[in-house]
């Protein structure tokens, strides 16, 4: 059998972009290690070293008094959809509509208005 085992989850997940498929075993969060998560959250770079501001499909941002944010979008005709986590607020925000067109930035805005302090 080979030993596939790496130092650290930094190194097994070089190289991984977005629409690649992995699997991660063990028990926490539903089997995915939380610093497996926090490697696929980080910001990416492009070639010339420039920051994205981008993880993995997740959006990265401090928001309201530095409060971290990951963010995730999407929608197509009749739909909308936003995912707002802050995991040092242990706060998941998650909007669907089935509208489209709507300013769904200003609602997340008004939420973290209400929510974060």
């Amino acid at each position: 059998m080979i030993n596939k085992k790496v130092a650290n989850v930094a190194i097994a997940l070089d190289g991984v972009s977005d629409n690649m498929t992995f699997m991660f075993g063990g028990f926490g969060l539903s089997g995915i290690p939380e610093n497996a998560i926090a490697e696929l959250v980080k910001p990416q770079q492009t070639s010339t070293r420039k920051n994205t501001k981008y993880g993995i499909g997740v959006g990265i941002a401090n928001v309201k008094n530095n409060v971290l944010r990951y963010s995730h979008s999407g929608g197509g005709m009749g739909a909308t959809a936003y995912l707002l986590m802050y995991p040092e607020k242990d706060m998941v925000i998650c909007i669907l509509t089935n509208l489209s067109g709507v300013n769904i930035r200003k609602i997340v805005g008004e939420l973290e208005d209400v929510f974060i302090e």
